[in-house]
């Protein structure tokens, strides 16, 4: 007779993405957002890796640096920024709980570092989080410079 068994990969899973569990980080992304400041944020590459197409070419497929290296160098963002995107990715700290009392640029930068890293599920979060936004005249005036700064980010969104 046949053992009918198996492995419940959900469970493991989750058990895996947990930032804090027993597996050690494997990688360590050095967020350079200035000359004068830089952070580090620990991870594992498979949960990146599965969690954007973006992350897995770089760590897994595409033969470069960063296939072999233990750290690697990001730039165009903050600190604030990426780690808000690890901690949903980990499911630690959701967007919109990451995005509550962060200023109109902070807003951009997490959205944007979503869309480069093509994490579509978090983009819609993050874009609902701005497009409720309380507005001032002053946060209009903010938003509007900023969306000029991120144009690119919006180019779907603009042909519509």
């Amino acid at each position: 007779m046949a053992d009918s068994r198996k492995i419940n990969w959900s469970v493991r899973v989750t058990e895996l993405v947990q930032i804090y569990s027993e597996m050690p980080t494997d990688v360590t992304f050095k967020i350079e957002e200035d000359v004068n400041k830089e952070d580090k944020v620990k991870a594992h590459r498979l949960v990146m890796g599965m969690a954007s197409e973006p992350f897995r070419k770089m760590l897994f497929v595409t033969d470069t640096e960063d296939k072999e290296s233990k750290e690697i160098k990001v730039s165009e963002t903050t600190v604030a920024a990426f780690r808000a995107m690890v901690d949903a990715i980990y499911d630690t700290k959701s967007i919109g709980e990451s995005l509550k009392e962060k200023t109109v640029h902070e807003m951009f930068d997490v959205l944007n570092l979503l869309k480069k890293y093509q994490i579509p599920e978090l983009v819609l979060t993050a874009a609902n989080c701005l497009a409720n936004f309380p507005l001032t005249e002053e946060v209009v005036l903010e938003m509007a410079g900023e969306a000029m700064k991120y144009k690119d980010c919006f180019e779907e969104e603009a042909k519509l």
